[in-house]
């Protein structure tokens, strides 16, 4: 009786579990994919009215918008693939990982969008430094981190990347922008959810997945992660890991 008392109860958790994965996802498709996805919209109807008068301005225009939108679908989907193996099986590899190679390898997924708005990107760390962290969840963090900047900073601004081991053992990574910044409010939000990645769900005030995914793999990674901002004045992010064994 008490074993199938046992296996009726794990079913229900189970079945608790899949049920808050299914609205999980809801949630992301419903914040975080729609306006990417809209963006393609009439679009072949648009460029062909554009041809028919010879507007090429505009066409160019179009091009651009749909390859961001593109580029943020591509992000998206990482994003969601990455969640469902945090979800399922929370893997977590540390080594010895490069720190140059994994920002370059970011950098190249943005380089477009960083040469179309010609945002200054000085990267300001020794080229031979290294941390100890799993190179894949290290990936997510900075390239949410580095997007999200990108987005907010407006044409011919400035993306900051600087890192130095602090003699205490720890990895120091500082992401700065001069974008629109954040106002308290969603400040204190994205604090909270940094800090306490299940706090808030996905869509909730405002949040996408690419936050919760970057509180999720620096906790995981012995990580801790600290931000400054003030509206119009840019955001600073200021992440710790362990250094190299």
């Amino acid at each position: 009786m008490n074993q199938s008392y046992r296996k009726i109860k794990i079913a229900n958790q189970e079945i608790l579990h899949f049920n808050k994965l299914r609205e999980f996802f809801y949630n992301i498709i419903a914040h975080d994919i729609r306006q990417p996805v809209s963006a393609f919209h009439g679009v072949s109807d648009t460029i062909i009215h554009y041809l028919n008068t010879k507007n090429y301005t505009k066409i160019s225009t179009i091009a651009l918008a749909v390859d961001e939108s593109a580029q943020t679908l591509q992000v998206l989907l990482d994003n969601l693939l990455q969640w469902g193996i945090y979800g399922r099986e929370k893997p977590n590899n540390p080594e010895n990982i490069s720190l140059d190679l994994i920002i370059n390898e970011t950098l190249k997924i943005y380089r477009f969008t960083i040469d179309r708005k010609s945002i200054h990107v000085p990267l300001l760390y020794n080229k031979n430094l290294m941390l100890f962290a799993d190179k894949h969840g290290i990936f997510v963090v900075l390239r949410n981190l580095i997007g999200n900047a990108i987005k907010s900073i407006k044409n011919n601004g400035n993306l900051i990347i600087e890192a130095y081991d602090d003699s205490q053992n720890q990895i120091v990574i500082k992401i700065s922008d001069n974008g629109v910044g954040m106002d308290e409010d969603t400040l204190a939000i994205v604090r909270q959810v940094l800090k306490q990645p299940d706090s808030v769900k996905p869509g909730e005030r405002g949040m996408g997945l690419g936050l919760f995914l970057i509180g999720h793999f620096v906790k995981q990674n012995n990580g801790e992660i600290e931000v400054r901002s003030s509206l119009n004045k840019g955001a600073s992010f200021i992440l710790r890991f362990p250094s190299p064994q």
